[in-house]
């Protein structure tokens, strides 16, 4: 008895346990064989066969890896009962096509599709090369390699012929594997919205709902407890993904994920703060849409290895919330929350937050809040904010509620302020020098009478004031000529007349003291 028959003897004994009984219904011992090995293992050999099962074949197997031999009936109803994930095996048109979901595409699997008889000698020399070097062996026993990373990723989605494939038009890809080149068949759909819509009184009865009045904004206590509760309503429905509506101002999106095998960034999108939240396929898609919130892969594992019921991810949007003690300006008056039911934080894969093509005036800041208290109180910490013109990007390390906050801008002076400034500053400095001038004037025209030291520091104090006034009225004019040497002249001239202004009126007032200092002390001295 060579080892393929083994393989084979033992896979039909393996088979009848588990397509007997359902997997809640299996021995412990070996529902957690079959959960290792479809969860740990990089590598199938899928064989085209009438029954269905899974073998561990790390003893058969010529890998550095263990792998899993996966038998797959040949256009079987529905997917085997153990595992909901696992790929089915179709013929169209005399071909092979293996209908595989987008989780297990993104995962870099490598997929062996073994078809014939006597593979004996081909399956125990497959190795690592074996995907590189020798994609399809041809003979009585024929294998092709499929490298999920590079397979379907030029694949576009096509709508017409994924229901001629019969496909759910939502996460699966149809390869054909006997044609002589892969041909991947992308149902993806780009742009999908959820599966259900839970209203308010549906969403009453567990707790997901908050006291909205007409003209009163939502109470912050209110929301953050919902988004407690939201564990609860995940592991309560039976769909991927359900549509939120807890009242005006407050909708949101719910996706599920229950194969971690399959986890994968979530994308979720929406065109404006009163378009329904959609679930986007990829970043290229997402790119349409003016709002977008990026869920990493990280966060699932992370939410996974911490043994929730149910690994899920909400996305809510509150347009009313109620404000923070600071009253600070929301952008678009948009907070986003992120709840996955678990403690999530010190993310290195940082959950995006996109804002794009959006007309605002001021500086944005990302921020967040951890839900406690009565009021927002928004910190920056953990948050990243990166302004690209009109877009602005979130990147936060952990799951809580989120708004972009707009401090004042720091704008300069308009063009139109500016001129009436220089126009004002003109006609002062030109008034200014006008009747400095006619002082000067009565000061020379009576030039026989005798000048005291008060007179003289007058004469320099309007000096240095002239000069200084002149080069305010002449500033402008230097200035549009673009020399910077110009400018830099200019500048020394007003920082020293403004200096000597500064000076002389010093002097004056030191001098106007002393004089009546001294004429208090000559006061006091007649009077004795």
């Amino acid at each position: 008895m060579n080892w393929m028959t083994l393989v084979f003897f033992v896979g039909l004994l393996w088979i009848f346990h588990v397509s007997s009984k359902n997997c809640n219904q299996c021995t412990k011992v070996k529902c957690e064989k079959l959960t290792t090995c479809l969860t740990t293992t990089t590598d199938y050999l899928f064989v085209a066969d009438n029954f269905s099962g899974v073998i561990d074949a790390g003893q058969y197997w010529n890998h550095r890896k263990n792998g899993c031999i996966i038998f797959l009936q040949e256009n079987a109803t529905g997917r085997p009962m153990w595992s909901e994930q696992s790929p089915q095996l179709q013929t169209k048109n005399g071909a092979y096509v293996l209908q595989i979901l987008k989780g297990k595409i993104n995962n870099k699997r490598r997929l062996y599709i073994l078809q014939g008889k006597k593979c004996n000698v081909t399956v125990s020399g497959l190795t690592d090369s074996t995907c590189i070097f020798n994609q399809n062996v041809t003979g009585p026993c024929q294998v092709r390699c499929l490298d999920t990373e590079t397979i379907c990723k030029q694949s576009t989605y096509d709508e017409q012929k994924c229901t001629n494939m019969g496909g759910n038009g939502v996460d699966e890809y149809f390869i054909k594997i006997t044609a002589p080149e892969e041909n991947c068949l992308n149902c993806v759909k780009p742009v999908r919205g959820p599966d259900i819509r839970l209203d308010t009184e549906k969403l009453k009865d567990l707790n997901i709902t908050v006291t909205i009045q007409a003209g009163k904004p939502v109470d912050a206590t209110q929301a953050a407890k919902m988004m407690d509760n939201m564990a609860n309503l995940a592991a309560t429905i039976n769909v991927s993904s359900a549509e939120l509506n807890v009242g005006e101002g407050v909708t949101g999106i719910l996706k599920r994920e229950t194969d971690p095998t399959s986890i994968d960034n979530v994308f979720f999108a929406y065109k404006s703060p009163n378009d329904s939240i959609s679930i986007i396929d990829n970043t290229d898609t997402m790119a349409t849409f003016s709002r977008s919130v990026t869920v990493p892969k990280e966060a699932f594992e992370k939410s996974f290895s911490s043994n929730v019921s149910v690994v899920f991810a909400v996305l809510m949007r509150f347009t009313n919330l109620a404000k923070d003690a600071k009253n600070s300006m929301v952008l678009g008056n948009e907070v986003l929350a992120v709840e996955m039911g678990a403690n999530i934080t010190n993310l290195t894969d940082k959950i995006n937050i996109n804002f794009q093509n959006l007309t605002y005036k001021g500086i944005p800041s990302c921020q967040s809040w951890d839900g406690q208290g009565s009021r927002p109180n928004w910190t920056s910490d953990g948050c990243l904010t990166i302004q690209n013109g009109e877009n602005i990007t979130c990147q936060c390390s952990h799951l809580t509620f989120f708004a972009i906050l707009m401090a004042p801008p720091n704008e300069t002076i308009s063009s139109s302020n500016l001129n009436n400034l220089t126009i004002i500053t003109q006609v002062g400095c030109g008034l200014s020098m006008f009747f400095l001038g006619i002082v000067f004037y009565m000061h020379f025209f009576q030039r026989e009478i005798k000048t005291s030291d008060t007179t003289w520091i007058l004469i320099h104090l309007m000096s240095a004031t002239f000069l200084l006034d002149f080069s305010f009225l002449i500033n402008n004019y230097v200035a549009n000529l673009n020399n910077t040497v110009g400018c830099t002249i200019m500048a020394a001239f007003m920082h020293y007349f403004l200096l000597a202004t500064f000076t002389w009126f010093a002097t004056q007032a030191f001098h106007l003291w002393l004089q009546l200092y001294m004429g208090a002390k000559l006061l006091s001295a007649t009077t004795y």
